[in-house]
């Protein structure tokens, strides 16, 4: 089976994703099985990080009433 093409859309979409969460890609590279990396700064990436904690869209924890 021959690797999955790599689009326009799906290149956006990635990047825009990962704006979309506060970060701030340094470098994207995308391989020929179809498959990509997103790179950012050590200085932006901390151990534990949530980057969806602001996210007003998520999920309430289990038993949370509004």
């Amino acid at each position: 089976m021959p690797a999955p093409r790599i689009t326009a859309a799906a290149a956006r979409q990635a990047l825009e994703g990962a704006i979309a969460a506060g970060l701030t890609p340094t470098a994207a590279v995308w391989l020929a099985d179809g498959s990509y990396r997103l790179e950012f700064s050590s200085q932006e990436l901390k151990p534990g990080q949530d980057v969806a904690a602001n996210d007003a869209g998520k999920p309430k924890k289990w038993g949370e009433k509004s």
